[in-house]
């Protein structure tokens, strides 16, 4: 997984994570404006890291953790929007008294109702047949995808 880290000389780690078809790169417009230590990860299959077919939630929190854990700073607080954000929620979670803080933007807890599972499963595979017969599908998704309400 690809991230990227902006020193200030800081005690402090801003950890931000993107949404869905968004990346690290998203934030660097926040990045110059934060006057303390971040870093912005990339998360499979978005900007520069790979994506595996063996990714999965949790081993994708897992090794966000293993790359923040690596950061000695005092206090770690998470940015997460969107996608990001769950992933946020799953790391406060997991590691509850390693995080100062947590910074949430369009987040839901996830899908608890299994026929609505059911549903967005359909749904996702819907889209993803579109895309795979017609190889001009994905600009029109990403039309789709950002017009959404």
């Amino acid at each position: 997984m690809h991230s990227y880290f902006s020193a200030k000389n800081s005690q402090k780690l801003i950890i931000l994570i993107h949404g869905f078809l968004g990346s690290a790169k998203c934030y660097d417009f926040l990045i110059k404006e934060i006057p303390y230590d971040t870093l912005a990860i990339d998360l499979p299959g978005h900007g520069k890291s790979a994506i595996s077919k063996k990714d999965s939630f949790q081993k994708t929190t897992e090794e966000i953790f293993s790359i923040i854990k690596k950061f000695s700073h005092e206090k770690k607080i998470l940015i997460g929007y969107s996608m990001g954000g769950r992933f946020c929620l799953q790391l406060c979670s997991d590691h509850p008294i390693f995080f100062h803080g947590l910074i949430l933007e369009s987040v839901g807890f996830g899908i608890s109702n299994f026929f609505a599972k059911i549903n967005k499963s359909l749904w996702q595979q819907k889209i993803e047949k579109k895309i795979i017969q017609n190889k001009n599908s994905f600009p029109h998704f990403l039309n789709f995808w950002y017009r959404q309400k």
